[in-house]
């Protein structure tokens, strides 16, 4: 099928946030943007979909994710997206929409007070017609489903762990309470790597993203199972969910799953 016989790509989307079992207020914060209407919309762009997890305790880490998510927001509905003359470009400006939000949290966690030293998480996904384009800092994590792989996580941790397993493979360290401890995170520094993929999608296929609390809750191959067996992606979200809680729900969970249908004219 031709690029200009794609006139639309049906998504299924679903998404939901929890404040877990342990908690006492709930940090994460996440986006799903329809930009169909958009001028966006109009260059095959169809969905910008996120999820942000807060550091730095009650206040300071819940603001930080809203902050980020908000920088998202405004960046792909605001002057600098109508702008863009092909879809090529909002994977840049995506990116520079990261670095746009390390700096809005990492002044506003300068100053002293209740948000010094705050940070977040964020991976977000810019779904196209054939494509989807995500960006990532920290350990949020993107997926995608598909007949040909199976579920696969896109983005890589920014943890101490994951640094570790990937350096020496099979190797035990000695994590001390570390498994959770950010190599890299919105907010702390000035800059900031932003890791970006591109992979294929399309009809079939189910793009995946979470924060750690579902992660490390529920383990990748019961996420392909609840995503392959789900009647539909609201039930697959809510499944998972309960899961999480029903193994300790020791942190807050948040997911967004969009499932492609069909192209349609």
């Amino acid at each position: 099928m031709t690029e200009k016989k794609r006139k639309s790509l049906e998504i299924e989307v679903a998404s939901k946030t929890d404040i877990g079992r342990v908690r006492s207020s709930n940090e994460d914060s996440h986006l799903v943007l329809d930009l169909t209407e958009t001028a966006l919309g109009r260059k095959g762009l169809l969905r910008l979909v996120a999820v942000a997890d807060g550091l730095g305790g009650h206040a300071a880490g819940g603001t930080a994710s809203l902050m980020a998510i908000s920088c998202l927001r405004d960046a792909f509905v605001g002057p600098e997206a109508a702008k863009l003359t092909k879809s090529q470009e909002a994977g840049a400006l995506l990116e520079q929409t990261f670095h746009e939000a390390n700096k809005i949290v990492h002044e506003a966690g300068s100053s002293p007070g209740q948000f010094r030293g705050m940070g977040t998480t964020l991976v977000a996904a810019l779904v196209g017609l054939n494509e989807v384009t995500i960006c990532n800092v920290g350990d949020s994590r993107a997926y995608v489903l598909d007949k040909e792989h199976g579920l696969r996580q896109i983005t890589k941790d920014h943890s101490w762990e994951a640094e570790y397993a990937r350096r020496f493979p099979g190797g035990q360290p000695e994590l001390a309470g570390a498994t959770n401890l950010l190599t890299r995170a919105l907010g702390p520094q000035k800059s900031v790597d932003v890791d970006e993929f591109t992979v294929p999608y399309g009809p079939g296929s189910t793009l995946f993203l979470c924060s750690d609390g579902l992660s490390r809750m529920v383990s990748d191959k019961e996420v392909q199972e609840t995503l392959q067996k789900a009647s539909s992606v609201g039930d697959a979200v809510d499944t998972l969910v309960s899961q999480a809680n029903e193994k300790g729900g020791e942190d807050n969970i948040t997911v967004v799953a969009l499932r492609a249908i069909r192209y349609s004219k």
